[in-house]
């Protein structure tokens, strides 16, 4: 269970903090017959670890501070639920943030002993590789279904969700043949204009259902631009950073999600 005083390395965040706790306490305020399942996909995103999600269907309210409820021993396993994201938000300066700690001594020495660094145009293809990976799990997640809905056999689509992103992406920069995506193929305009292209493109999705048959996968719905591009951003400027790249995506104004 979550000890603010002493937060579990499962509790780390996979998301910016500030962001975290604004789509939390947006999640808290309306009431939906949903909230639960909604919840359980906020905390499946925001955490490394699966340890969170388990907790806010498994915590006691007494293992809860008490001003979070009118009358705790009648608690019901909602209350309780939404107490527990309170209590996150509300402890969200001691969460652990995510971090790459370096490989260990004798994985390191080896990895320098046997091969020289890599030359830029290596770095760049790595860049490009990571990116797409970024994306694809952005879309495995829903985060375009706002702009290219996947359908099942209980919800068919006119068209595939691949064959609209294609075409929005192609509208966007004027050039065919870059969705899906195929890194190596790329140039670094390429590259910089696919990234400013897909963060005008996501929204998260602050719900998700599927049906009991068919094998249906999620489907998405509730989007929010905001808070996804918030995490895109922050998500590209680290990948940025980390290949040396200096530069980063401006986070406001008319240039938001844009290269300088």
């Amino acid at each position: 269970m979550f000890d603010a005083a002493d937060p579990s390395p499962e509790y780390e965040l996979a998301w910016p903090r500030d962001l975290f706790v604004a789509e939390a306490t947006a999640l808290l305020e309306p009431s939906n017959p949903t909230w639960l399942e909604d919840a359980e996909l906020l905390l499946e995103e925001v955490f490394t670890g699966t340890a969170p999600k388990d907790d806010l269907r498994t915590a006691k309210w007494h293992e809860l501070p008490p001003g979070l409820f009118k009358n705790p021993p009648a608690a019901g396993a909602t209350e309780v639920a939404r107490a527990f994201v309170a209590h996150l938000v509300n402890s969200a300066d001691k969460l652990p943030e995510r971090s790459e700690r370096r490989p260990y001594w004798s994985v390191r020495s080896t990895a320098r002993a046997a091969s020289p660094p890599p030359d830029a145009q290596d770095r760049i293809q790595q860049l490009q590789q990571e990116w797409a990976q970024l994306v694809e799990d952005l879309q495995d997640r829903g985060y375009f279904d706002w702009i290219a809905p996947r359908g099942c056999d209980a919800r068919p689509m006119s068209l595939p969700a691949d064959e609209v992103l294609a075409a929005e992406i192609e509208r966007r920069l004027s050039v065919d043949g870059l969705w899906p995506l195929c890194y190596e193929d790329w140039d670094i305009d390429t590259l910089y204009g696919l990234i400013e292209v897909v963060h005008d493109l996501v929204g998260r999705p602050r719900h998700r259902d599927r049906h009991d048959f068919g094998g249906c996968s999620w489907h998405y719905s509730n989007f929010a631009p905001t808070p996804a591009q918030v995490l895109y951003r922050w998500d590209v400027d680290q990948l940025l950073d980390r290949y040396g790249a200096g530069l980063r995506l401006a986070a406001d104004g008319e240039d938001k999600g844009r290269r300088p």
